[in-house]
């Protein structure tokens, strides 16, 4: 909300990272689990830690 107690939108509308659409309408209508949100989170940040050039036992305690 801004000074005057009006509600502020971003000007450009943000997509879901999951499906592509607008992030706000998959909200609103759940249109993903809350197990398939968790599995593509675990992938990506898998995918992220292993191309980390730290040892690979610090990886391994994530799992």
């Amino acid at each position: 909300m801004n000074k005057k107690q009006e509600f502020v939108e971003r000007e450009k509308k943000r997509q879901c990272f999951f499906c592509g659409r607008l992030a706000i309408d998959c909200m609103r209508e759940k249109r993903h689990s809350i197990e398939d949100l968790r599995r593509y989170f675990d992938e990506k940040l898998s995918d992220f830690l292993a191309a980390q050039p730290f040892n690979s036992m610090s990886f391994h305690l994530l799992e």
